[in-house]
Parts: C-alpha cells; sequence; structure tokens
C-alpha cells in the first residue's frame, strides 16, 4: 500500500480521544510522522501505540493548549527533532465546552466579551500564533468546530431572538 504522507511531519492537538484520534490515526496509516498532545501521558500512549500499529511513527506529547509555554516547547521540540520542517498542524484542542455550558441560557448578545478568549485561546489562538511566529511554517488544518458542535453550539447560544 502506498503511503503518500510518507516524509511528511504534523502535529495533532488534542489526539488522545475523538476527532483528534482519529485524524492523527489516518494521518499515520498514510505514513506520516506524526506528534500528538493532550493533558494526560497514559491516554496519549495508547493512542501513539495504535497510530503506529497503522504505521508512520507517532510522538506523543503532553501539552495542555491553554498554556503557550507548553505550545512554544512542542514547537520547538518540534523544530528541533524535524530540523524546522512541519506539513500540517491540525489544530483540534477544545477547552471551551465548560463556558458554552456556563452561558447557554443566555443570548450570544447577552453573553461577555471574554467568552470569545475563552473558546478561542485553545486550540486556535494559542498554537495558530506560535507557529506563525515560525518562518516557513503554515497552518493547514483546523478542526476547531465540527458539524454536530456547530449546530449544538447554535442551539445552546443563539435561541430565539426576542419578538
Amino acid at each position: 500500500m502506498a503511503a503518500p504522507m510518507k516524509g511528511k511531519v504534523c502535529v495533532v492537538t488534542g489526539a488522545s480521544r475523538g476527532i483528534g484520534r482519529g485524524i492523527a490515526l489516518q494521518l499515520c496509516k498514510a505514513g506520516a510522522t506524526v506528534y500528538i498532545t493532550g493533558r494526560h501521558l497514559d491516554t496519549l500512549r495508547v493512542a501513539a501505540q495504535e497510530a503506529q500499529s497503522l504505521g508512520g511513527r507517532c510522538v506523543p506529547v503532553v501539552c495542555d493548549s491553554s498554556q503557550e509555554s507548553e505550545v512554544r516547547s512542542l514547537f520547538e521540540q518540534v523544530d528541533r527533532e524535524q530540523q524546522g520542517h512541519l506539513d500540517v498542524l491540525v489544530n483540534n484542542a477544545y477547552a471551551g465546552v465548560q463556558t458554552i455550558l456556563n452561558t447557554r441560557n443566555k443570548a450570544f448578545w447577552e453573553t461577555p466579551a471574554s467568552m470569545w478568549d475563552d473558546i478561542n485561546n485553545v486550540g486556535l489562538s494559542v498554537t495558530t500564533w506560535v507557529t506563525l511566529c515560525h518562518p516557513g511554517w503554515s497552518t493547514v488544518a483546523q478542526s476547531q468546530l465540527t458539524a454536530t458542535s456547530a449546530s449544538w453550539a447554535q442551539e445552546i447560544l443563539l435561541p430565539q431572538a426576542p419578538e
């Protein structure tokens, strides 16, 4: 079987379970070297073992994507180990669920402006900012919002406007 991603270097944040794990598995199956992140080493190791069994190489890295210093350390590791080479970044880490639940009975226009930061600083803002500061790297994929979570968020955040 051909390995279309052979020689490619990828980072998938929030990859210890769910969508991120699925993406990492497919990238490894396609032959890529994939750095996976999450907050718990035990779940990362399980995901990495499964990914490597499919082909490619999987490197588990404990990283809380809400902490700029940890994100910076992750990309310094990738830079060092891959000689400045990164082909794909999948921003899958997400920490906005609690914020959405805390404001679910409010209309979007009644929520504080800080809600935007609470929802987007993990994964989207911090990871993208760090990688954009590295010449030659670009963000290739953003798995920040799925159709399912988008429709769920719409139900919670955008109730019927008052008449």
